[in-house]
């Protein structure tokens, strides 16, 4: 209900959705940066956590998760979605890992492992993913309110 009214606030001009132009630089960005072969400086971990290297801070790395949708870059925790998942993102692309197969592995995963909690007071599930990110579904709406689906994503909770 928020974000609908937040989306007829954009509509009318009211509100000016800043997130949708820096997720559109950090897209460019990193097209750019597979472009010029940094994508050979990425260390893979597993087939969905990688480390990346900053581009500014020469010898720092950002440790990015694709399928739970984390970097721990300053620019993922205040400006949305930062060019390193999207990099991260392109290069399991071109590596034929189908993101959607591995969210439905760890949510399986998640399962399994009793990682959430049914809050009967307020109709919702918290799931806790290995990495100790907290998703919250709402029951009654299905939706959920994590980082990934913020950004049209469906994340191992949806």
């Amino acid at each position: 209900m928020f974000y609908d009214y937040l989306d007829e606030l954009e509509k009318i001009g009211r509100l000016k959705n800043m997130g949708g132009q820096r997720e559109d630089k950090s897209k460019l960005t990193a097209e750019n940066m597979l472009k010029a072969g940094l994508d050979q400086t990425v260390q893979w971990t597993s087939s969905t956590e990688c480390t990346v290297p900053s581009q500014t801070a020469f010898g720092t790395f950002y440790n990015v998760d694709i399928v739970n949708v984390v970097c721990n870059c300053p620019a993922a925790t205040t400006r949305g979605m930062c060019k390193h998942v999207h990099l991260a993102e392109l290069i399991a692309s071109k590596r034929n890992i189908d993101l959607t197969v591995e969210r439905r592995s760890e949510a399986m995963n998640v399962f399994n492992a009793e990682q959430y909690f049914y809050d009967k007071d307020n109709n919702q599930v918290e799931v806790l993913s290995r990495l100790g990110n907290v998703s919250v579904v709402n029951l009654t709406l299905f939706k959920c309110i994590c980082f990934a689906n913020s950004h049209g994503i469906h994340c191992i909770s949806c």
